[in-house]
């Protein structure tokens, strides 16, 4: 029970934190920054990779995961995989923010390195607690792939259960 808790305050902290970067990307980029008109396109790139992110990961994913599963294997009856569905969707929907957050961390991974030298940049490295461009580039790709792991681990646990003997094959 108290890991329950301890993990919805993980995924509270990720979407509290996700939010006001993605939020204040935009608005808080300076006019004196170097090369302005490229830092918005580098912050709507990191917004574009967020909201992408958990769309296929908190949406898509867990929505044709099972109904592939479904076509490939030997299934007679729809209910297997409109129950794997469901679940895999209460699971994402539990996990979105930290879709939001991995999402992110992929766009500043991708970001060129005067990103980090940026308003927004700065704001970055402070929310993940790096001051060093290398480091804060580990620590998105961990985010990254945490994000990825997540999504995959939702996808097993649909596989899981469709060929548990609760569902009807």
């Amino acid at each position: 029970m108290f890991k329950l808790i301890r993990y919805l305050q993980i995924v509270l902290a990720f979407s509290r934190a996700s939010r006001q970067f993605l939020d204040e990307s935009q608005g808080s980029l300076d006019e004196d920054d170097v090369d302005y008109e490229a830092l918005r396109f580098y912050c709507r790139g990191i917004v574009a990779l967020a909201v992408l992110f958990a769309v296929l990961g908190g949406l898509v994913a867990p929505v044709t995961v099972p109904w592939l599963i479904y076509h490939a294997g030997d299934f007679r009856n729809p209910t297997a995989p409109i129950g794997a569905t469901i679940i895999g969707l209460i699971f994402s929907l539990m996990t979105v923010f930290l879709y939001l957050f991995a999402g992110a961390a992929t766009g500043c991974l991708l970001a060129p390195g005067s990103f980090f030298d940026s308003s927004v940049g700065r704001k970055w490295l402070e929310l993940i607690g790096t001051k060093s461009p290398t480091a804060a580039r580990v620590i998105c790709l961990v985010l990254a792939l945490i994000g990825v792991g997540v999504v995959m681990g939702v996808a097993a646990l649909q596989a899981w259960l469709m060929y548990s003997p609760g569902f009807a094959k």
